[in-house]
């Protein structure tokens, strides 16, 4: 991925999952594109390996467990509603930071379905959902469940030591 650093405009959480994790991984990616209706969420459009990937960049909230990151399209009436599993994407990476904890969520499309965050021909869906990383300790029974099928699609990412290069390669071919 070629970004152009002196423009400024790409979340670093992004630019360091190039750094870490795409360039590490050899990944062929695209330019991103900002998708400016998300941008808080540090939300960008982009090819992996061929794999259309939409970015997203999860906040910690002061009085919940876990992070919440929102994953809904604007239409022209200036209504949200959620991702469609009929939209052309493949994978919702959700990046995640807690002070020195980093890490990934690598969503494919089909788990955000059977899950009912992305919706199904217009049905059902979410327009935002929390994330539980591996370090976040939830003490709910609802957060707990989700947190035990998320985390089959997370991974930490070290910043002073390698990433699990097996672990990233998998997640980003399913």
């Amino acid at each position: 991925m070629q970004i152009n650093r002196k423009l400024g405009v790409i979340h670093h959480d992004l630019l360091a999952t190039q750094d870490l994790v795409y360039n590490v991984c050899e990944f062929d990616c695209s330019e991103p594109c900002l998708e400016v209706q998300n941008a808080e969420y540090g939300a960008y459009l982009f090819q992996a390996n061929t794999r259309l990937i939409r970015f997203r960049v999860a906040k910690v909230t002061p009085s919940k467990v876990g992070q919440f990151v929102t994953l809904w399209r604007r239409m022209e009436d200036g209504t949200t509603r959620p991702y469609d599993g009929s939209e052309e994407v493949d994978y919702f990476v959700i990046s995640t930071r807690d002070g020195n904890k980093f890490g990934q969520f690598v969503f494919p499309k089909d788990a955000l379905l059977q899950y009912n965050i992305v919706s199904n021909n217009g049905s059902g869906g979410k327009r935002g959902i929390r994330v539980y990383p591996s370090w976040d300790m939830p003490t709910s029974h609802q957060a707990l469940k989700t947190q035990n099928w998320q985390l089959k699609y997370f991974f930490e990412i070290p910043l002073n030591e390698p990433i699990n290069v097996d672990r990233a390669v998998m997640l980003y071919s399913q």
